[in-house]
């Protein structure tokens, strides 16, 4: 028997990411590039002398409000280079997320594209510029938009499963499909009402280990660049 049900819609804006620091790049590029500390330093430094992309060494996640206008430019150069023209393609400049914030910055700004065409670079260097390119695009795309679902149901015991419906994909229409992903945020639950009666055809107990929190999630790049972003937490906020 269905005790409880609830269905909130949500809006999660676009994680800031690794535009933050290096280390968050260091990680993403080891972990999907076998790239070490070091050699994704070296390739950050490379791009910052090539005039490709603004100081490596930044901790600070946000950008001055100022390179907005730079914004059109760089996407524009951006959708002319093979392998980002699709996500270049998808930015809607009208459209902004949080990393623009003249009150966050630090010494220097975030890890960004200055806007200069890229040419001759090496594998390690293509791949690692799009990775940085790619999160700067992202900034323009649209929330995502879910419903959130919770039911607690009597199933020898009382029981609570959680999932979630996708509105509109928004930036996460970009995910890679060898990502993880969530298992209970992924499911859609079924459409029962309160006091409606189950059937219970078993129940098993499993042994996971912990998961983080939904409102820390990963901006998922498209195979082009095979690497992931380990995200900013930025709560997403219940649509009215």
């Amino acid at each position: 028997e269905i005790f409880f049900r609830t269905r909130e819609e949500y809006d999660q804006n676009p994680q800031i990411d690794y535009q933050d620091k290096l280390s968050s790049l260091q990680k993403a590029a080891s972990s999907k590039l076998g790239m070490s500390a070091q050699e994704v330093l070296d390739t950050a430094q490379a791009l910052y002398e090539k005039k490709l992309t603004t100081y490596p060494r930044t901790d600070c996640q946000y950008m001055a409000s100022a390179e907005l206008a730079d914004a059109e430019r760089i996407v524009a150069m951006l959708r002319q280079v093979p392998g980002l023209e699709d996500v270049a393609g998808g930015c809607d400049l009208t459209l902004k997320s949080a990393a623009w914030d003249d009150g966050k910055l630090g010494a220097h700004t975030a890890l960004a594209p200055t806007g200069d065409a890229p040419s001759g670079l090496s594998e390690k260097e293509a791949q690692v510029y799009g990775l940085i390119a790619t999160v700067y695009c992202l900034q323009f795309y649209p929330a995502y938009q879910y419903q959130a679902q919770k039911l607690t149901l009597d199933c020898q015991g009382t029981w609570v499963a959680r999932g979630q419906t996708v509105i509109e994909a928004g930036w996460t229409a970009r995910q890679a499909d060898d990502e993880e992903k969530d298992e209970d945020s992924g499911q859609a639950l079924p459409e029962l009402a309160k006091d409606a009666p189950v059937t219970c055809a078993g129940v098993e107990q499993q042994e996971k280990r912990p998961v983080r929190p939904p409102s820390i999630r990963k901006v998922h790049l498209s195979r082009t660049w095979p690497a992931s972003i380990a995200s900013s937490p930025i709560p997403p906020q219940k649509r009215s």
